[in-house]
């Protein structure tokens, strides 16, 4: 068996997105062949995708594909990082997880248990399949950035959907939604966006005390 970690997951796979799309921007002349041309340089119209005066095109080489002195680069953060409110910033954060299927005695026997015959010890394993819901939380003081990077992100999760099946996480869907903070904790200027991955997962854990208690842990019941 071995622990699952849902955000170590998923900062390793938007960070392996992110690092493919800028090689492959570097590895090629023709920039039209490129991810980003392919996701931002046309509408379905073949027209420029434009807003306004804020082209799609070349503010996504200047989030993804920054220039070394660039410092506002797109980050990835565990958590609400409040020191990257201002900047382009993703922050993986959990607002919601429960128990979809919790068996009885803890699902023993649902995953075959530890044999220790040095030690001549059976240590069982107990399982949980755990339904989830991560926000991956844009922010910037720019919101056109973050409507950029919310549709951009989207589209690699709905690439790379088999490996994060294959990294245990079943039924992956995807949605979104505006986020409003109180002005007593963010600043004014802040815009938010969430993509929200929604899937359930297989959470296991061997039996690490139970056989303990009374040879290498007691228990102090007094109230001094």
């Amino acid at each position: 068996m071995s622990i699952v970690i849902p955000e170590v997951v998923i900062y390793k796979a938007i960070n392996a997105c992110l690092t493919v799309v800028k090689n492959d921007w570097n590895a090629k002349t023709e920039k039209s062949k490129t991810i980003l041309s392919y996701v931002f340089r046309k509408d379905d119209l073949g027209n420029d995708l434009n807003f306004n005066n804020f082209n799609w095109f070349e503010q996504a080489q200047a989030l993804f594909i920054p220039d070394a002195k660039v410092k506002r680069k797109l980050d990835v953060h565990f958590g609400y990082n409040l020191t990257r409110t201002t900047e382009p910033s993703i922050h993986i954060m959990l607002p919601n997880e429960s128990p979809s299927a919790a068996g009885i005695g803890g699902n023993e026997g649902y995953l075959q248990g530890i044999v220790d015959a040095a030690n001549n010890e059976y240590i069982p394993v107990y399982a949980e399949h755990t339904s989830v819901t991560y926000q991956l939380l844009v922010t910037s003081n720019n919101y056109n950035e973050v409507l950029l990077i919310y549709y951009f992100i989207k589209a690699l999760l709905m690439s790379i959907k088999n490996h994060l099946e294959l990294s245990n996480f079943q039924n992956v869907v995807f949605g979104g939604n505006d986020l409003v903070f109180s002005q007593d904790v963010i600043p004014a200027g802040i815009y938010h966006r969430s993509i929200n991955i929604t899937f359930t997962y297989d959470f296991d854990s061997i039996d690490i005390l139970t056989t303990k208690f009374g040879t290498e842990f007691t228990v102090n019941s007094s109230n001094s």
